[in-house]
């Protein structure tokens, strides 16, 4: 089974940060299966409706960022 960690830090009403890692060391090439928890967490939220929301992220910080689908999670 795999395991997740999400930390989420509000900083402020319009600041927030967040960062999801697996248990696991087999997970690094998931797919950016943590990436989609994230983003469909914000995406749930409405956050990402915002004119407001900004997201910085790339494949050096997210495992196949630019292979993620996150339709599939």
């Amino acid at each position: 089974m795999l395991q997740l960690k999400i930390l989420l830090s509000f900083a402020s009403v319009v600041c927030s940060q967040a960062h999801s890692t697996s248990e696991t060391w087999y997970a690094y090439l998931d797919y950016s299966t943590n990436y989609c928890n994230l983003r469909n967490l914000a995406e749930g939220a409405g956050l990402t409706e915002s004119p407001n929301f900004t997201e910085v992220t790339s494949d050096s910080i997210c495992t196949q960022y630019s292979s993620r689908n996150c339709t599939k999670y």
